[in-house]
């Protein structure tokens, strides 16, 4: 256990449990979950590209990781079903305190059942970032609250198949930009639930895909947060 706990520990973290409309789901671990052949309501990824495991960040904005971890993707066999209107929680492994940065989460409805990730238009429904007055980034919100982070889907949203996509970014090395391969320092630990939303809504809201919904020198990407933050310009569009 000890072993296990120092491994998971050096790569960073993932979410390991959803609370979907009051129905705890499993999340998908790239270590164990492709190999034993388990369905999960997320997307699963590969576990040999980045680090530890596919516990490692997503670094480059601009591929077609940095939508929901790293390819080649596998769609889920199976969704979650929640209301227009109801919540989601992720629960995250343990978080160092000091790899601070935003939690961001969206939602992108799919064109067809079994779309790819990357071809959804993603809005974003809630995003816990910095808060200047208590000098708290949404990472150390995370901690305080048993390392669960709270959405609600919009309750006017046309019924319907989605991506929910839910990432930390952590900007501890943020700094640390390659200005000829155009990469920050900022880890992206993005991961994606496949969502059947309830209702009469219509509204579709419009959104970013990714990539393409950042850019590597924006600056709550590339970023220094240890120099006086007075405020934070969060990534992506503004919440819907």
């Amino acid at each position: 256990a000890i072993l296990g706990s120092a491994s998971l520990a050096a790569a960073h973290g993932i979410v390991k449990s959803l609370v979907i409309d009051g129905i705890t789901y499993p999340a998908y671990d790239p270590r164990l979950d492709t190999e034993w052949g388990v369905k999960r309501v997320m997307w699963e990824y590969s576990n040999t590209t980045g680090s530890s495991r596919g516990l490692g960040p997503v670094m480059d904005v601009s591929s077609p990781d940095i939508a929901c971890r790293f390819s080649p993707l596998q769609a889920p066999q199976i969704h979650a079903v929640a209301r227009a209107g109801s919540t989601i929680s992720f629960k995250w492994t343990d978080w160092f305190a000091n790899h601070k940065g935003p939690l961001l989460t969206y939602m992108g409805l799919m064109p067809t059942e079994n779309s790819s990730p990357n071809d959804v238009s993603y809005f974003k429904i809630h995003e816990s970032t910095y808060d200047s007055k208590t000098e708290e980034w949404g990472s150390d919100v995370l901690i305080k609250n048993n390392n669960v982070m709270t959405a609600t889907i919009p309750s006017d949203i046309k019924p319907g198949f989605y991506v929910v996509r839910h990432e930390l970014i952590s900007l501890h090395f943020s700094f640390r930009a390659n200005t000829t391969t155009k990469v920050s320092g900022a880890q992206f630990f993005p991961q994606c639930v496949k969502v059947q939303v309830l209702g009469e809504g219509t509204a579709t809201p419009p959104g970013v895909r990714f990539p393409g919904g950042y850019q590597w020198d924006h600056p709550g990407i590339l970023d220094n947060i240890y120099y006086g933050v007075n405020r934070y310009p969060s990534p992506g569009p503004a919440v819907y």
